[in-house]
């Protein structure tokens, strides 16, 4: 008899919850957030980490931490009594999917505000789930794959409506909660105590998972330009790409030859989003979160038409939804970064605006939050 048959005959523990993110690999996300703040808040739940990564178990062990691989004995029977399972990404590739029922509470925290869209309305996806029958089959003989949720915690109502239509989810099963891992970045916006202006470049996901990253000829990424540019202004730049994309041989050598620019590598990318003075991105998520802050952001849509059309299609107009001026060469990206220095507060209202837009809560309480909703659950 499959697992996931006896899985559903097997009494559920309301207070054995497991968590998991980011395909099993990276401790990191909301999910860590709640994770650490459930561990703190109430004893009686026993909260466990379920990883592939080795060491992700060994380091959560070492802080004292419940942490099991997945498929081992030990993943298997919590998840088989789990009440409650927590994850960032989806439940099939963050814990055991053969073990997880129905049976079990579901909870998506996702991993980042979409401005793209998302599940049914991503064309990408649609067109690759679009054989009803097959869908049918596949279903009714694993129905552990049926990715379904039982609560999705969202930013604010605009997001709120992106997840009831991606995900065909019940809307009073979406929570305005606020992502728990934008709290320690809520309660440390005043903290900065750097000599030099720190600038991150982070440019959102491009092509396969693998693929290569690299500028078209036109965008004009002139190493030795920039670099003397940042060396003249006290200035460094941090380069991090999407964890799924990996440089081309060719900007990873420009980038270390550089005095004044790094390659910023670091699975958590939000834990340190504070000590940033500048954005640079493009379609990236990351932005919404980094609005938090108030400080200013350079949009780099160099690629936007090619990006919109063979890659994913954005939910919102581009140019309402981001505040801060548009670049679409490294040229433009110094002469706007002259701009704000001079005046750091051009944008500052549409920051205000697009923040509100976004985020409901700005109180460094949201992983209570969406702890008191899971309780309810």
């Amino acid at each position: 008899m499959p697992i996931y048959w006896i899985s559903s005959l097997i009494p559920k523990n309301s207070n054995v919850w497991v968590f998991g993110a980011w395909y099993g690999q990276k401790y990191s996300d909301n999910s860590k957030a709640v994770f650490e703040f459930v561990n703190k808040k109430n004893k009686n739940i026993k909260a466990i980490w379920l990883s592939k990564n080795k060491k992700v178990i060994k380091k959560l062990r070492q802080l004292g931490y419940k942490a099991h691989y997945p498929y081992g004995i030990f993943g298997y029977l919590y998840c088989l009594r789990a009440g409650k399972c927590i994850v960032s990404s989806s439940f099939i590739t963050d814990v055991n999917k053969f073990a997880i029922s129905k049976n079990t509470k579901k909870i998506l925290l996702w991993h980042g505000v979409p401005i793209k869209k998302v599940g049914k309305s991503d064309k990408i996806e649609k067109n690759m789930g679009s054989n009803v029958l097959i869908k049918k089959i596949k279903y009714t003989l694993f129905p552990n794959l049926r990715e379904e949720y039982d609560m999705i915690t969202v930013t604010s109502k605009i997001s709120k409506e992106v997840f009831v239509k991606g995900f065909d989810i019940d809307r009073h099963r979406v929570k305005i909660t606020g992502y728990p891992r934008n709290d320690m970045l809520i309660k440390n916006i005043g903290y900065n105590n750097k000599d030099r202006f720190e600038i991150l470049y982070a440019p959102t996901f491009r092509g396969d998972v693998g693929s290569e990253f690299k500028f078209p000829p036109e965008v004009n990424f002139n190493q030795h330009k920039i670099d003397e540019y940042l060396e003249k202004n006290n200035m460094f730049l941090y380069v991090r790409l999407h964890y799924a994309n990996k440089f081309s041989e060719e900007l990873l050598k420009s980038i270390t030859q550089m005095k004044n620019a790094s390659i910023f590598d670091c699975c958590n990318i939000n834990e340190h989003l504070g000590r940033f003075d500048l954005l640079i991105t493009d379609y990236s998520g990351i932005y919404i979160d980094y609005l938090l802050l108030g400080r200013p952001i350079i949009f780099f849509p160099f690629d936007y038409k090619e990006y919109i059309r063979n890659e994913r299609e954005l939910v919102y107009e581009y140019d309402k939804i981001t505040p801060g001026p548009k670049a679409y060469s490294w040229d433009d990206i110094l002469k706007h970064i002259d701009e704000l220095i001079r005046k750091p507060s051009l944008y500052k209202k549409d920051i205000i605006k697009v923040r509100n837009i976004f985020h409901k809560y700005i109180d460094g309480k949201s992983s209570c939050r969406v702890y008191y909703e899971i309780m309810k659950l």
